[in-house]
């Protein structure tokens, strides 16, 4: 008998769902199926499923490290055949940019430094600001790479300046800020 069960991703974010499908071929048919899982850190494996006809499973887990999952494919025999995997789970996105001033004088620039933690990595970089007394806001940078956008604002007003990344699965986290240019 073989376990040709599968999980659908090997890295997730906190708050998603490890998505297990359990499959077994060959042996004597009637299969039951157990599922565990446990930090990769500790020793305890915490039951899932228990062997069931069921053969699809979710696991949410409940904190951002690497989880071992243990997939038990039993067949009307009692033969097992066992299958591991090891899947990440990244805390959720958290935007951490900065600017390099919240004053300036007028004909000064502002630079706007992008960086995040968490999610699937991978992050892109949208900048707009704007008038703090008007609505609309203007596009400096869209969506790149680039994580250092310079800003020079040509009133003495105050603004609104904000950064958004973007992850690999198109999270968005945005962060404001206000600059005042005397």
């Amino acid at each position: 008998m073989e376990n040709h069960s599968d999980i659908w991703f090997d890295e997730i974010v906190l708050g998603d769902y490890i998505d297990v499908s359990a499959r077994g071929y060959g042996g004597s048919h009637s299969y039951q199926y157990a599922i565990l899982y446990k930090k990769k850190t500790e020793k305890k494996w915490t039951v899932a499923q228990d062997y069931s006809d069921n053969n699809s499973v979710c696991i949410r887990p409940a904190k951002a490290t690497d989880y071992d999952i243990c997939v038990k494919v039993k067949d009307s025999n009692g033969d097992i055949a066992k299958k591991y995997f090891t899947v990440k789970v990244n805390p959720k996105l958290k935007n951490t940019s900065v600017i390099s001033a919240a004053t300036i004088r007028k004909g000064s620039t502002v630079t706007v430094t992008g960086s995040a933690t968490g999610g699937m990595g991978n992050y892109q970089y949208s900048v707009l600001y704007k008038k703090k007394s008007e609505s609309k806001w203007t596009l400096k940078q869209d969506y790149q790479e680039n994580a250092k956008v310079v800003i020079k604002p040509c009133k003495n007003t105050d603004y609104d300046v904000c950064i958004k990344v973007k992850d690999n699965n198109g999270i968005v986290s945005k962060k404001y800020f206000s600059v005042a240019v005397k």
